[in-house]
């Protein structure tokens, strides 16, 4: 079934955008478990979560007869926690307001399952989800808690939690 181009083009966003959230995770676990934070485990979980809704944006794309083609930007370091935590909080809310703003146009084009699928990532981004039985973190949730307990604690203090 071959797609409505403004919707296809909607999805090839979609899976660099996951592309890219899942390669900065990933790094910035990496750099938390080389620093034995406890962090880094589920930092590498939304790297996971990342990664399994490209997975299934591409199969969408595959769908609609596309080519997918996965272009993440390039993940960077981060010198300090607080600056990764507002780095992580920035990107993943323009993820979401594009999602939405996709699910519209996806909507107004009469692809309703795909207007779902991002209202889907919209919410699993903000707040998480139960996906039959397994407990989906939500980023946004996530990592504003991350960011309070920085806040109650201070820096030096959180850092020294998050080693045990």
């Amino acid at each position: 079934m071959k797609g409505n181009p403004k919707v296809m083009a909607g999805l090839q966003e979609s899976i660099n955008l996951e592309a890219s959230r899942s390669a900065q995770y990933k790094l910035d676990g990496i750099d938390a478990k080389r620093f034995g934070l406890e962090i880094a485990g589920d930092l590498l979980t939304l790297h996971q979560q990342s990664e399994d809704a490209q997975d299934g944006l591409v199969s969408r794309l595959f769908f609609f007869e596309g080519e997918p083609e996965i272009a993440a930007q390039t993940a960077k370091p981060h010198q300090d926690f607080g600056s990764l935590i507002a780095d992580h909080i920035a990107a993943e809310t323009a993820l979401v307001g594009r999602f939405r703003e996709l699910a519209k146009e996806a909507w107004d084009a009469g692809e309703i399952d795909t207007a779902h699928s991002y209202e889907h990532l919209a919410n699993y981004h903000t707040v998480g989800c139960a996906i039959g039985g397994n407990e989906h973190k939500g980023h946004l949730a996530w990592l504003q808690k991350q960011l309070w307990q920085r806040g109650k604690l201070g820096e030096t203090d959180y850092i020294a939690v998050q080693a045990g």
